[in-house]
């Protein structure tokens, strides 16, 4: 897909594999750039909430980390402190203890 000049294409594919799978690495990945790219905070953020739920279902310790550091980057830290809140899950992943 990184070939694709047709982002919107290319999103609606990403998006297809994500309803499958939420835990998709690749296309969770690459659906969320698009989204920080375009400056789509909600989706973004809504993107990373579902990956935050799938994989806390299967508890993966090494994708947890990774969503806890996305969690203390810049975009997703002025989004929570316009609002005054955390969302719920992206809360949970970042303040779950390091196993």
């Amino acid at each position: 897909m990184d070939h694709l000049s047709d982002t919107a294409g290319a999103e609606a594919d990403l998006a297809h594999a994500v309803s499958r799978d939420a835990s998709h690495r690749k296309a969770a990945k690459r659906l969320k750039d698009i989204y920080r790219e375009q400056g789509r905070t909600d989706e973004y953020l809504t993107m990373l909430e579902m990956e935050a739920a799938a994989v806390m279902r299967v508890q993966d310790a090494a994708r947890i980390e990774e969503i806890k550091t996305e969690t203390e980057q810049p975009l997703v830290r002025r989004f929570n402190a316009s609002r005054g809140q955390c969302p719920r899950l992206l809360c949970a992943a970042a303040s779950r203890p390091t196993i």
